[in-house]
């Protein structure tokens, strides 16, 4: 099956913050679009702070959260939410009331590490080295895990403490656990804790920017990210962020054990970029796909 889900500009004079949603999901939904995303930043990282252009940033999950109220079928993600600044539970909290409203299948929760050394440091946070920061993540992702499944937790982390700590509200069904990424540490991440895992360029792929990093990325890598994503116990859904041009549209393959699609069922979108994901267990070949991928969605 193909899915179509739009990214919604999250920075910018572009940005979108949620006016017409109503609107918007109509058009959407008559495109045969079935989700949307959106990025998660404090603010515009670059500019300084006393520049208009700083304050051009949305809360995604407003976003999300209107869109969501808006349609009767839109998919919602965070890709992603930064977990690193708080004890995760305030932010799971707001994905289960969301999957509590709208159903569990709806609403994905895409956590991340956070790599904008700014916004810790405009929170008065020193900004965590790379390995605190994945280990962090590691135990924002085994809360979530437990708490979407079972309800209640208690965990003795270093970063992350909960004692007989339950998930309220409670949805009767959870939202999916979204994480991304293309450092193999992440993939191994995901695959233990995940539902969903957002393919990034792997980090062994070095480029002069990150904008050029995902021009270097070829189907193998990402075929191989899928590899060690599905080689945890969970069944994987795995997505692709192919940018072109300049407007994001996301498009999304799912495959279905012994119903694959063939190859030449990606032919190029009539948009001006596409997403592709498969879904698929751990022991079924990676689809084919578009051969760019986005910015790394590992860290929010």
């Amino acid at each position: 099956m193909i899915e179509l889900w739009a990214s919604l500009p999250w920075a910018g004079p572009g940005a979108y913050y949620g006016a017409d949603a109503g609107a918007l999901a109509a058009r959407l939904e008559s495109l045969g679009v079935a989700g949307v995303v959106q990025g998660d930043h404090l603010f515009v990282p670059g500019p300084p702070p006393g520049d208009p252009v700083a304050r051009m940033a949305a809360d995604c999950l407003t976003v999300l959260t209107t869109v969501a109220a808006s349609s009767k079928r839109l998919g919602v993600a965070t890709l992603v939410a930064n977990a690193g600044f708080q004890h995760p539970l305030p932010l799971l909290r707001r994905f289960a009331n969301l999957a509590l409203l709208h159903g569990g299948a709806r609403v994905y929760a895409g956590l991340g590490a956070g790599w904008s050394r700014p916004e810790f440091e405009a929170l008065g946070l020193p900004m965590p080295s790379h390995r605190d920061r994945l280990a962090r993540l590691e135990e924002t992702a085994r809360l979530a895990r437990t708490l979407f499944d079972r309800g209640w937790t208690t965990q003795d982390g270093r970063h992350v403490v909960a004692v007989d700590l339950p998930l309220a509200p409670a949805p009767q069904e959870p939202p999916r656990l979204l994480l991304g990424g293309g450092s193999p540490s992440l993939l191994e991440l995901a695959g233990r804790y995940a539902d969903h895992v957002d393919l990034a360029p792997p980090p062994h792929r070095r480029a002069d920017s990150e904008l050029q990093r995902p021009l270097l990325t070829t189907i193998d890598d990402l075929a191989e990210s899928a590899r060690l994503a599905r080689s945890g116990d969970r069944a994987l859904t795995t997505s692709i962020l192919v940018v072109r041009r300049r407007s994001v549209t996301r498009r999304r393959f799912r495959r279905k054990r012994r119903r694959c699609a063939p190859a030449s069922a990606l032919s190029p979108a009539r948009s001006r970029s596409a997403r592709t994901s498969s879904s698929a267990s751990r022991n079924e070949s990676p689809t084919a796909s578009a051969s760019c991928a986005s910015e790394s969605a590992s860290t929010g």
